[in-house]
Parts: C-alpha cells; structure tokens; sequence
C-alpha cells in the first residue's frame, strides 16, 4: 500500500500545481491460473486478460488507486476571472493498474475515469487546508472549471540502462521509462531518465513523472521484504530524474471540453527535473523530492518547484 501527498507549500510557493494526493494498493504477484489469496476474481480475471504473460519468467500484478490534484492561479486573494492565468481547478479520479515484468523492465496499463470541476471536491479541500493551518484564503474558486466527467489510459515502460549493483543491492543504477496518456483530461507522450544510487535498491525499475493515476513503481511485489524476518534491514539512496513531456491536451490551461471557461496558451514542450531521497525500515519506505516544472503556458510568471512525499508499506503475505 502507498500514500503520496504533492504540495507546492513544501517548496515553500502556492500556485498552478498546487496539491495532490493518492492512495494505491496492489496485489502480490498472480498466478496464471488459479486464485491468489484476498484479490477479486474480477480483477485477477483482468490483470490475465490486460496484462499477459510473454514467458513463464513474467511476473503480474494489478493495483487500484484514488487520488486528487488541485490547480490554482498565483493571486489567490482575487475573486475576478483572470485572463492569461491559470485557472482554478480539481481533478478526483479512481482507476486500476495492470503491471507486467521481467527481467528487463515493467509494462504498466492504467485505466482511469473521474471528474473535473466543483464535483472534484478541490474547492472544499483547499479552503479546509488553507483553514486549517492559517493559510491565504483562496477566493476564486467561484470561477473554477466547470464540471466534466473524464475517462482515460495510460501505458508506460520502465527498464534499466546501465547498472553496477551488488548482490546485497548496493551501488548505482541509470533507468529509463516512456509511454504516454491519452484522455479529455490529459494527453501527452512522455519519457525520462533516473539516476539511483545508495544501498539496498529497491527491486524494481524506478518512478515515472506520468499523471494522472500511480504508476505503481513503488508497489512492486517483493522490491521491499515483506515476510517476518526478512523487514528489519536499513535502506537508503539518492535519486535524480529529468523527464519531458510533449503535452497535446492539459485540461487545467487548455479549459473545459464542451463549454466555455478560461484558458491559456500553453507550450507543446515541457520538462520536470526532480531530485530526492529515499529510505527503507524494515516495511515501509519514506521517500521525499522536490521537483522544478519548466514553463508550461505563455504568461508564466515565476519557476514553479513543488514538493512530493511518499509513503509505501509492504504488506506481510
């Protein structure tokens, strides 16, 4: 099981990307017949049909996510649509991941459906964190994007480049991933590479800066012990990314599908550079990063940098 909570107050701003939050879990490996303990029929039934086996070496697993993001322009305090900013918007959606690995990399399907608008719950959320903890009150919300259901897949494969690993996981890696997302609420191809390096790597292929939805990197089965005995060790390691996105349709600057709302001129080409840390006691694995956004719409006004923390659990079988 993993939590991940994105903010922009962690890097110590307040605007465009300014929250998200999701929820995953996944299934131990599944066996290409039979059942696996405590998974649904229905989602073993499709993680054999979505996610195949090419060789009796193939692992599979299938995860379910939730999660929410909340964009926002950098003048909160103004209650006036603003021309040539970013517009107020949340995005709530839920969807299911279906994983498949070998030797060589991971190949994850993600389907997903959601909402965008007043029924995403970004308004109510904002203004009870702003509340909360004494923050400026976000007082356009009145001009948010107008409700609109979303339904989308995404493909993405991660393999490893270079390597100099030792058997007790120590040393460095260099991965890489490209896919892509296709939806009314984003669309774009995508692709990056990662470094790593500390001990004890995770067993698996690393993080994509993909979205919406979980690409699953950190649920990998057995990347983190998780039998009694075998949790107790102490890991850690750096890691740095760049990725680049050729973006078709981002519904936060390009505006509502079928109605009319704000938008802005947004750049085709885009990049995120991310550096971070993570660490691993026993089964649960903190992992924490800030990324820098390049310029995504005409009329940016300032670089924007947000932070990510994570949380994963490995869950005893």
């Amino acid at each position: 099981m993993a939590l991940a909570f994105e903010n922009d107050l962690l890097a110590g701003t307040d605007r465009y990307f300014t929250n998200g939050e999701r929820l995953a879990w996944a299934t131990p490996d599944l066996p290409d017949a039979g059942a696996a303990p405590g998974v649904p029929s229905w989602l073993q039934s499709l993680a054999r049909a979505l996610s195949p086996a090419r060789s009796p070496e193939d692992r599979r697993f299938a995860s379910i996510f939730l999660g929410q993001e909340m964009y926002t322009p950098i003048e909160l305090w103004r209650t006036d649509p603003i021309p040539g900013e970013q517009s107020y918007a949340g995005f709530l959606y839920a969807g299911l991941g279906f994983h498949r690995r070998d030797a060589a990399g991971m190949d994850s399907l993600t389907l997903f459906a959601g909402v965008v608008g007043p029924a995403s719950l970004g308004e109510t959320m904002q203004k009870l964190v702003h509340k909360t903890f004494g923050f400026q009150p976000p007082l356009g919300w009145a001009n948010q994007l107008r409700n609109e259901p979303v339904l989308g897949a995404a493909f993405d494969r991660k393999g490893k480049i270079l390597e100099s690993v030792s058997p007790d996981r120590s040393g460095w890696e260099v991965l890489g991933h490209a896919g892509g997302v296709l939806s009314n609420a984003v669309t774009e191809a995508a692709g990056g590479v990662s470094i790593r390096a500390g001990w004890g790597l995770p067993a698996d292929f690393g993080t994509s800066g993909q979205r919406p939805g979980f690409d699953g990197a950190a649920l990998v089965p057995g990347a983190v012990p998780s039998e009694p005995g075998a949790a107790r060790g102490i890991a850690f390691h750096a890691f740095a990314s760049l990725d680049a996105h050729a973006v078709l349709r981002d519904i936060s600057l390009d505006g509502n599908s079928f109605r009319d709302s704000l938008s802005v001129e947004k750049f085709p080409l885009a990049a995120d550079v991310t550096a971070g840390l993570a660490s691993r006691l026993g089964r649960v694995t903190i992992r924490f990063a800030y990324t820098y956004r390049t310029r995504r719409f005409v009329g940016e006004r300032a670089p924007f940098v947000y932070g990510a923390l994570s949380v994963a659990f490995a869950l005893g079988r």
